[in-house]
């Protein structure tokens, strides 16, 4: 089965369970698409949107948990994948409690060798300089810095072949944790990799406190691949700021604002440090390290990457969520392909197969 065959059979079946399954009964009435309207995963992915959507503005941590019951069931019993090959080692548990309760948590470090790698392998790779469009022109990485964009990405095809990197982010101790915090066996909805620049004039997009909405509950692996001190554009958190009860508190002592808090909440998209600073009490958290350093992050908490005023910052980033919802055009490369050459064979192995079929397509 083709990787979009596939993403469009996930989107259908799991559907059915939303319009059929007794559990799922409560949220059933966020779903009220005609399945046979439903062509497409784009079709499929608005409706979720607007059911999340939904969710997150009533902050509604009970439909949320029903939602992510429904897919974890879903996939272990409907799909059967098994959870065998990942792990119960580590700190699993302690990891993911903190990753839920903070907003984040630290990783042991990845080995210098292998960081020394991926780094190498990325100074040599042409990338988008700038935020990449559909048919975007490549650059060396010199090049690009000479364009002064405010960052540069790397091609998927390119992250996909870097040595190391997809086992690291497949790492069965880290994918327990994964496990563990979302409630269900992950599905991977994004590898990128990309420069921030220093020394540019201000800053931008998500260099401006915010937000970000992929899927019910998900989460991200950040790995630093360059030292990131206070001067290389740290990531800056508000730590606790994805919790519905946090969130409800700020409400309640809002109430006679008119609204504002949650205008400007759930609908203004970049928010100015003295509005986060106004109704947040806690001061933002700067996540630095050396290269190798790397944290999973929940990305609903409200952060930014700083602009980076005296060195390079390069990042590797790895979204994992509950369901497919993937927002980007589908672009799968084939095992046997140039791309998967340094890949790990057991990344073909349930439950990594399933973990990885947006980006691995098998014959």
């Amino acid at each position: 089965m083709s990787a979009h065959d596939e993403l469009l059979a996930w989107d259908r079946g799991f559907y059915s369970e939303i319009l059929t399954a007794e559990h799922l009964a409560p949220i059933r009435h966020l779903y009220d698409a005609p399945p046979e309207s439903l062509k497409e995963h784009k079709d499929f992915f608005w409706v979720h949107n607007r059911a999340m959507w939904s969710m997150i503005c009533n902050l509604s941590q009970t439909a949320i948990d029903i939602t992510i019951n429904g897919i974890d069931d879903y996939v272990r019993n409907r799909l059967k994948i098994p959870a065998a090959g990942l792990s119960e080692g580590g700190k699993v548990d302690e990891t993911a409690a903190a990753l839920s309760s903070q907003g984040y948590a630290a990783l042991p470090p990845v080995d210098s060798n292998k960081i020394s790698a991926i780094h190498d392998y990325f100074e040599t790779q042409d990338c988008y300089a700038g935020r990449y469009n559909p048919d975007p022109d490549l650059y060396s990485l010199e090049e690009a810095r000479q364009d002064r964009p405010y960052i540069a990405h790397y091609p998927l095809s390119t992250v996909l072949g870097c040595p190391h990197l997809m086992a690291i982010a497949n790492h069965p101790v880290l994918i327990s944790t994964v496990a563990k915090f979302l409630g269900t066996i992950p599905t991977i909805l994004d590898y990128s990799v990309w420069w921030s620049f220093s020394h540019r004039d201000t800053p931008k997009e998500a260099q401006l406190f915010h937000y970000d909405i992929a899927d019910y509950r998900f989460c991200t692996l950040m790995m630093y691949l360059t030292d990131v001190d206070d001067g290389a554009g740290p990531h800056l958190l508000i730590e606790g700021s994805h919790d519905f009860d946090v969130l409800k508190g700020i409400q309640q002592k809002h109430a006679d604002d008119d609204g504002a808090f949650n205008q400007w909440y759930f609908y203004q998209q970049r928010k100015m440090d003295e509005d986060v600073e106004r109704y947040f009490d806690n001061k933002p958290v700067s996540l630095t390290g050396k290269a190798g350093t790397n944290y999973l992050l929940v990305p609903r908490t409200i952060h930014k990457g700083v602009m980076p005023s005296e060195t390079d910052r390069l990042v590797c980033q790895v979204v994992y969520c509950c369901s497919p919802q993937l927002q980007t055009e589908l672009r799968p490369v084939k095992w046997g392909s140039p791309a998967t050459e340094k890949l790990p064979k057991w990344l073909k192995a349930e439950p990594f197969r399933y973990i990885n079929r947006l980006f691995l397509e098998t014959d």
